[in-house]
């Protein structure tokens, strides 16, 4: 069966760079295992954070809308040689996530006071269809190989992705993801930016805290040490997001990066409007296989020639 990451389709690969709000998500530990603090709202500051690469990329809500019409197709082809497929919880927009929150770090107090740079644990949503894709690791490996083929992207996942893109072409992930980079580092370089990161350091020094950058405060390798954030750490990413507000770095990067966005998508609007085409008749797809079961699809006996066997 597939990683985790491979479930949507391969014409999403390269997620961590494409999610604008995942640029530097690689430097924040994991969620912690021990007993949590209670779950903590998603930030105003958060959620305001809006830009306008947002609209050619897939939110959360858009993924789990693809993935659960993938699922139904991959039941219905299942079922016809008399196998089971166990669906995923239905998509829900109360696991959303806003695609900016941690694009600059750490931007929300109360995330900052309570979880320093780890990651929070998941909503009671997402963490069911997370155990969802955990428990398909205990099916049968007939079943599994059935669904996607021995090496991942065949089976009945393959039919399934390639039907709900009948009518379009693949979103194209690498030309997103190219101009998601461009854009980003096109921001760093800028003055205004360089000038606001400058500004937070010397701030973060007066706090007690050395850092270049929010990204080296978020990437520092102590925090991985331990499951639960230490004192100094929720100090730090306490600091941080005071720091970012006092020098409106969040502010003045958003302002940078809305311009730049903008720039490229009036330079290269012939991609952009494909990019725009592309998810608004894939998502179109999927939310018509939702409601109820898909077309018949060919079992996967049928896919290997007629031979009689399910692929080992």
């Amino acid at each position: 069966m597939p990683k985790r990451r491979k479930k949507v389709a391969y014409a999403l690969t390269g997620l961590a760079v494409a999610a604008a709000g995942t640029v530097a998500a690689g430097m924040y530990v994991t969620r912690p295992t021990a007993a949590a603090p209670p779950v903590v709202p998603i930030g105003q500051e958060a959620i305001d954070l809006v830009l306008p690469f947002d609209r050619y990329w897939l939110s959360t809500f858009d993924i789990h809308t693809v993935e659960s019409a993938e699922d139904i197709l991959i039941r219905d082809c299942l079922q016809r040689d008399g196998m089971d497929w166990p669906l995923l919880p239905s998509p829900d927009r109360q696991a959303e996530q806003p695609p900016n929150r941690r694009r600059y770090g750490v931007i929300e107090p109360g995330l900052a006071a309570n979880y320093g740079y780890h990651l929070p644990p998941p909503d009671p949503i997402t963490e069911k269809r997370e155990t969802g894709w955990s428990e398909r690791r205990k099916l049968p490996a007939e079943v599994r190989i059935a669904a996607y083929g021995k090496e991942g992207g065949a089976g009945c996942w393959k039919k399934a992705h390639d039907h709900l893109l009948r009518n379009t072409a693949p979103y194209d992930a690498q030309k997103y993801n190219k101009y998601v980079g461009e854009a980003f580092d096109a921001a760093r370089r800028d003055p205004q930016v360089v000038t606001g990161i400058r500004a937070w350091s010397a701030c973060m020094k007066r706090a007690g805290f050395a850092y270049p950058d929010p990204f080296k405060a978020a990437g520092d390798k102590e925090w991985a040490k331990t499951p639960r954030p230490l004192p100094r750490e929720l100090a730090t990413a306490t600091a941080d997001v005071r720091c970012k507000q006092e020098t409106d770095l969040v502010g003045i990067w958003a302002r940078v990066d809305t311009r730049i966005q903008q720039n490229l998508i009036r330079e290269h609007e012939s991609d952009f409007r494909q990019l725009a085409e592309a998810k608004a008749r894939w998502l179109e797809a999927a939310r018509q296989t939702l409601p109820e079961n898909a077309g018949p699809l060919p079992s996967p006996r049928e896919s290997i020639g007629g031979t009689g066997r399910t692929p080992t």
